[in-house]
C-alpha cells in the first residue's frame, strides 16, 4: 500500500543446505550453482481493499511459483 512496485523473484541452487524454519531458508553451499528468474514489476493500488489484497496476494503466490519452476528449468538445462 506504499505506492512501492512489487519485484517477483524465483531462484534456484543446485546444492544447498535448508534450514529447519517456517520458511524452510535455503543457503547456498561452497560452489553451488544459482539461477535466478524475474517477472516484471507489479503495480499495487494503494486503495486495494481487502479483497482486492487476498486476490494480489494469490497472483503473486502464482507468479512466485512460475519464476522458481523457470529457474530451476534454467539449471537443469545448464
Amino acid at each position: 500500500r506504499s505506492g512501492r512496485p512489487l519485484l517477483v523473484i524465483g531462484c534456484a541452487l543446485d546444492r544447498y543446505w535448508q534450514l529447519n524454519t517456517w520458511d524452510k531458508t535455503l543457503v547456498p553451499k561452497p560452489f553451488a550453482h544459482f539461477h535466478v528468474a524475474l517477472d516484471e514489476l507489479i503495480r499495487v493500488d494503494p486503495e486495494l481493499d481487502n479483497d482486492g489484497v487476498d486476490a494480489l496476494s494469490a497472483d503473486i503466490g502464482r507468479r512466485i511459483d512460475a519464476m522458481t519452476e523457470l529457474a530451476e528449468q534454467a539449471l537443469a538445462d545448464r
